[in-house]
């Protein structure tokens, strides 16, 4: 409900302020704290807000723990999914490629983490109009999960009907 996303908020905006207090603006849990409040804003519909956390997230993250940090390529893909419900969806799939590239360098291929962000990245590629390419990721994303989570998981679930999807096009 609404009332418990705007407790979470308030929350996460506590959490924020006792770790700027404590470690400073530019430390590693600030950007986890942003991150966390963000993904609140955006389950609020406050996609310009989210988007504006998740850069900061970013930008500290990147500062302080490096271009290909597992966490950097999180807000990478979080920042993505909000681009997309505000309609950027080329800059999404750029973001999606980023956090790929990362997963793949820090998880392995075979990684749920890469199968989610290869399901992101189909996703603003069908914005575009690339219905091959979020086939291709669509199908990538499916052999992974099915590989890691089992063929009766959820996320197996929604691959499908991302694939079904682009099927209707």
């Amino acid at each position: 409900s609404q009332g418990r996303l705007d407790e979470a908020a308030e929350l996460h905006e506590r959490a924020l302020a006792i770790r700027e207090a404590a470690h400073g603006p530019e430390h590693p849990s600030v950007g986890t704290s942003l991150n966390n409040l963000a993904g609140v804003l955006e389950k609020q519909g406050r996609y310009a807000e989210s988007e504006a956390m998740h850069r900061k997230a970013l930008a500290i993250r990147i500062r302080t723990l490096g271009e290909s940090h597992p966490r950097v390529a999180r807000t990478l893909n979080n920042l993505g999914k909000v681009l997309r419900a505000q309609g950027h969806y080329a800059e999404a799939a750029e973001l999606s490629r980023r956090s790929i590239d990362i997963k793949i360098k820090k998880l392995g291929r075979n990684h749920e983490d890469v199968a989610s962000a290869l399901s992101d990245l189909a996703g603003a590629q069908m914005a575009l109009g690339d219905y091959e390419g979020a086939a291709e990721h669509h199908r990538e994303a499916l052999d992974i999960y099915r590989a890691t989570i089992g063929v009766d998981h959820p996320e197996v679930a929604d691959t499908y009907i991302g694939l079904a999807r682009i099927e209707l096009k």
